[in-house]
Order: structure tokens, then C-alpha cells, then sequence
């Protein structure tokens, strides 16, 4: 909640006050992993299944990379094998059943 006009509080006493979080979606982060010398962070979020930021240089944006083959509703997991960092597995869940995504290439694409 917010508004424009709240100096006028002290002076008239009547502002605007109204949303101004426009596109602005809730989430939790279930599981997060930063992959040495791979991906730089896979993020597992309820809700949005999840997202992988291949460089650090992008983790002030939006992810690019958003996990949507297999999509779940909720991604409850995701970790890397530690002698090849490239394959990446994730577990979640959608429609009240367990699922699970595999990854070859660091999270890019997945099956």
C-alpha cells in the first residue's frame, strides 16, 4: 500500500492511498544450491517451480532460466552430483504428486 500525495497528511488530511505493487508475486525458496564451477545458483521456489542464474553477473535480475519442463507447482529440492556438476536433480511436487526433474547442463534445460 502506498500513495503519492502523503506530504498533504500534516496540511488538507486526506491522501491517496492505494496498491503500488503491481506484478509483485509471493514466493518461497525450498532449496538452493550454488554449484562450484557450474551454475552459479539453482533456487527451488514454491509456487514458480524454480530458476537457475548461470552467472553471478545475473543474479540481480530476473532469472532467465526459469524451470518449466518438467513445470511443478512447487519445487521442493534441487542438488548437483559432486563428481559431475553438470547433472543437476530437482524434486517436487503438482497436482498432489511427487515428481522429480533431471538436468545434464547445469539446470539450462530439463526432462
Amino acid at each position: 500500500m502506498g500513495g503519492h500525495d502523503l506530504t498533504k497528511w500534516d496540511s488538507v488530511h486526506n491522501v491517496s492511498i492505494s496498491t503500488l505493487a503491481n506484478g509483485v508475486e509471493e514466493m518461497a525458496v525450498e532449496g538452493l544450491v550454488s554449484v562450484p564451477g557450474g551454475s552459479e545458483l539453482l533456487v527451488a521456489v514454491g509456487d514458480d517451480s524454480g530458476f537457475t542464474y548461470s552467472s553471478s553477473s545475473n543474479i540481480g535480475a530476473a532469472p532467465a532460466n526459469v524451470w518449466m519442463t518438467p513445470e511443478f507447482g512447487t519445487s521442493t529440492s534441487v542438488d548437483y552430483a559432486g563428481l559431475t556438476v553438470a547433472d543437476i536433480v530437482r524434486s517436487g511436487n503438482g497436482a498432489g504428486t511427487e515428481q522429480i526433474g533431471v538436468s545434464s547442463n547445469g539446470g539450462s534445460t530439463w526432462r
